[in-house]
């Protein structure tokens, strides 16, 4: 699946699913991310992917790992994805270049796996997230959600309903 539309600012941008041809863009989308970026999405400093996270990253099985990518004039800009944890629950990972950051980007990526869960039963969301990651922290609080500390992590759940139909 394609869906073509744009952000608020008029930008054109197309997000479609990831598959295993995609490994190139990942390891370009990587190179664009700061270390900051790169920590906060991995949790650990992380240089680059290896062929094994990129094979895991790549070649899934869209109901249960589902992953959708966001490219705008065919250059990686952001990555959502879930990988479902129990039968009706899921861990979310949003990644976005730091240079389109806050333009609504992680928001349009959540929606879009929100109705994704919905349809293959996927109940409830869980986060876990770096204390400095404010972006993620301001994106959940949004949905009225806080993370709680857990061996120096932050873990966060929410319903998968709200957030697909919830505020902006």
């Amino acid at each position: 699946m394609v869906i073509e539309t744009e952000l608020s600012d008029g930008t054109p941008l197309l997000i479609r699913q990831i598959g295993p041809d995609d490994k190139r863009l990942l390891v370009a989308g990587m190179r664009r991310l700061s270390e900051r970026s790169r920590r906060q999405r991995f949790l650990t400093p992380t240089e680059q992917l290896s062929r094994a996270q990129l094979s895991y990253l790549t070649e899934i099985d869209q109901r249960d790992h589902q992953a959708w990518g966001a490219l705008i004039d065919g250059e990686p800009v952001a990555i959502g994805r879930f990988v479902r944890t129990h039968d009706d629950e899921a861990e979310v990972a949003l990644t976005v270049i730091d240079e389109w950051q806050k333009r609504g980007l992680g928001t349009m990526l959540l929606r879009l796996l929100a109705e994704e869960a919905e349809r293959v039963g996927i109940k409830r969301f869980t986060f876990v997230y770096l204390p400095e990651n404010v972006a993620i922290a301001q994106l959940l609080a949004k949905f009225g959600t806080v993370g709680r500390l857990e061996d120096g992590l932050l873990t966060a759940s929410l319903p998968v309903s709200p957030t697909g139909r919830g505020s902006t």
